[in-house]
Order: structure tokens, then C-alpha cells, then sequence
């Protein structure tokens, strides 16, 4: 989880480390979205990019390409560290936005089917318990 920082906090960070901090906490928001269609609008208004539909079908795809290319654009000097962290900082005190994000993140949790076909080990852990 990534902390948050006021603005003259994150003014003290060194620059790769406002880069990195910059890069992890718009991975935090992504995944924070309820929808993943309701990522487009925020990459487009936020950071002006756009991808193609396949992309918006999985978050992992989403949060992956667009830490590229802030990456890249950080690295090229096109964009500055506390300019997105500015638009993100706009975008989480927007009220609008609180609808399109989760509270809290939930991770779900496997689960074990009651139909599993055994194996062997499962057969062989049955015939040991009834010795």
C-alpha cells in the first residue's frame, strides 16, 4: 500500500523516488476502480492516454501499460512527477470519483471445490487414515 503525501512531503523526495512514488500510487487508484470501463475515461481525462478495447478487459494489462508509459514519459522529461501527482491528487478529491472507486480492496480468496476429482494422493491419504 502505497502512503500518502501532502504535496510539500512529496516536493522533498528525491526525483527518483517521486518518480516511483508517482508510479505506485497510480497503480493504487487503477486498482481501486469498481469497472474497468470506468478506466478509459479516467486515462484520457487524467494522463491523455488511450488504448485499444482489448486492454481495458483486464486490470493487470491496464496498470502494466500505463506505468510504461508514464515511465517512458518521465524518463523523457515530456512529463514531471508533480504534475501527475497533482492530476491524481485532482482526480481522488474529485467526488465524482469516489463512486467509481472501491473502499477497500478486496482480494479474493481460492476455494476448493466439492465436485474435485481425487487423485492418487488422495486415495492413498484415504487408505493410510483407515489404518
Amino acid at each position: 500500500m502505497v502512503k500518502h503525501l501532502t504535496l510539500a512531503q512529496f516536493q522533498n523526495l528525491p526525483s527518483f523516488a517521486a518518480d516511483q512514488y508517482v508510479l505506485g500510487y497510480a497503480a493504487m487508484i487503477i486498482e481501486r476502480f469498481k469497472h474497468n470501463p470506468d478506466i478509459r475515461p479516467f486515462l484520457e481525462n487524467t494522463f491523455e492516454l488511450t488504448y485499444k478495447d482489448y486492454v481495458f478487459k483486464s486490470k493487470t494489462l491496464v496498470i502494466s501499460r500505463v506505468l510504461r508509459d508514464l515511465n517512458k514519459s518521465l524518463g523523457n522529461q515530456t512529463l514531471s512527477a508533480e504534475q501527475v501527482y497533482s492530476s491524481l491528487n485532482n482526480f481522488t478529491s474529485n467526488k465524482k470519483s469516489k463512486d467509481l472507486l472501491s473502499e477497500k480492496q478486496e482480494y479474493a480468496i481460492p476455494r476448493t471445490s466439492a465436485k474435485k476429482k481425487s487423485n492418487s494422493n488422495d486415495k492413498l491419504s484415504k487408505w493410510l487414515q483407515g489404518l
